[in-house]
Parts: structure tokens; C-alpha cells; sequence
């Protein structure tokens, strides 16, 4: 079952029906989650929604390419989405996340398996003791092992056609305060990022954020 933010004040059916193209993985920013009970995210920054101007010319935007499996346009979506995530904490005064290789990785794995399955989770592929463990074993499978990285935290999304629309759109990880939490949480050092494009519902979009060490 997917855990949906929750919002006082507006019913559930309406909060699902709005954010039906955006899960969170509510990862407490501690090296070891436990196993089921549903963590609370990090605390809603100020000043959620997209501040930068554009993403143009942000230095250390670019990230190594080619990146996996990844066709040409789906690097481009890439390139342009951590640009705008380091350009709104940026302009923030945060520091600019790093471009993480092995995350990327992780990420792109993890797009696939839900064009795969037809819908955004965070559970799988394969089995996992919980949910909340499943970005955990991933990250371990991809060669990020626990002693590698002391904070983690990772966000989805589907049907988003651009850069823009995902990160700033209606429907945007901008406009969801989990979702903004892990793009500004100020001690993440690293990033990840991938978009399988096609499939039903598409395209399915992830980002991993680690902190290292």
C-alpha cells in the first residue's frame, strides 16, 4: 500500500486524486530505518515551490554522461532536472548536490522496474522486509553500501512530460512539501537521477539523495 501525505483539513480521496503522479519515500535521515511504522519525513522546509529563475548555467549541472541505459532525451531530462534542483538550493544558500554515478544508477534501475510494473512505488524489485527498507537494499545491490553513506532519501514520480513539469509543474516534487524536503534538505551532499520515458502512465521518474559520508 502506497503512504500518502497527509494534509489536515482536505479529505484523502482528493489528496490522492491530486498527487496521483507523485509517491515519497518517507525516510527518516538516520543511517539505520527501521522496519515498518511509518516514519515521519524531515521537517517542511519554508519556501517550498519553485524561486530560480532557470536552471541555465548552473555550475556543476552537467552530469557525466552517458548515464546507463538512458537514451539521448532521457539524458537531456536529466541534465535539465539537476540543474533545476541545484539551481532552487542554490538560491537558497544551500550547497549544490553532487552528481552521483552509482545513485544514478540505482535511480534508473528503479524507473524501469515501475515502468515494469505500470505504477510508481518504492517497494522493489525484489523483496523487501518493508517499504521503508526497500531504497536501502537497492542502494546496498548498487554497490552504495551502509558504511558509504549515512543518510538517504528518494523521490518518484509519474506522467510528467518534462523537466519542468516535475519539478515545477501543477504537479510537482516542488509543490509537495516531502517531496521539497528531500530536494532542500541541507545535509545531503549527492544526487542521483533517472527517467524511463514510454510505457503506461509515463514517464516514470526517480531521484536518489544520499549523504556522504
Amino acid at each position: 500500500m502506497m503512504a500518502w501525505p497527509r494534509v489536515p483539513g482536505v479529505p484523502m480521496d482528493r489528496l490522492r486524486s491530486a498527487l496521483h503522479g507523485l509517491a515519497i519515500l518517507l525516510l527518516a535521515l538516520v543511517p539505520n530505518l527501521a522496519c515498518g511504522g511509518g516514519s515521519s519525513p524531515a521537517p517542511v522546509p519554508a519556501g517550498c515551490g519553485c524561486q530560480a529563475a532557470g536552471a541555465a548555467g548552473v555550475v556543476g549541472s552537467t552530469p557525466p554522461g552517458p548515464q546507463g541505459t538512458m537514451t539521448a532525451a532521457e539524458i537531456a531530462l536529466v541534465e535539465e532536472v539537476f540543474a533545476q534542483v541545484n539551481a532552487e538550493r542554490m538560491g537558497r544558500g544551500l550547497t549544490a548536490l553532487r552528481w552521483h554515478p552509482a545513485a544514478s544508477d540505482v535511480a534508473m534501475a528503479h524507473s524501469v522496474h515501475q515502468e515494469a510494473v505500470g505504477d510508481i512505488t518504492h517497494d522493489g524489485p525484489g523483496a523487501c522486509a518493508a517499504p521503508t527498507d526497500c531504497l536501502d537494499e537497492r542502494l546496498s545491490a548498487g554497490g552504495i553500501a551502509p558504511g558509504a553513506r549515512s543518510a538517504w532519501g528518494e523521490n518518484v514520480a509519474r506522467g510528467q512530460a518534462t523537466a519542468q513539469d516535475v519539478m515545477c509543474g501543477a504537479i510537482s516534487w516542488m509543490l509537495s512539501a516531502p517531496h521539497c524536503a528531500n530536494l532542500l534538505e541541507p545535509t545531503f551532499t549527492h544526487i542521483g537521477i533517472a527517467v524511463k520515458t514510454g510505457g503506461v502512465n509515463g514517464p516514470y521518474w526517480t531521484q536518489v539523495f544520499l549523504r556522504i559520508p
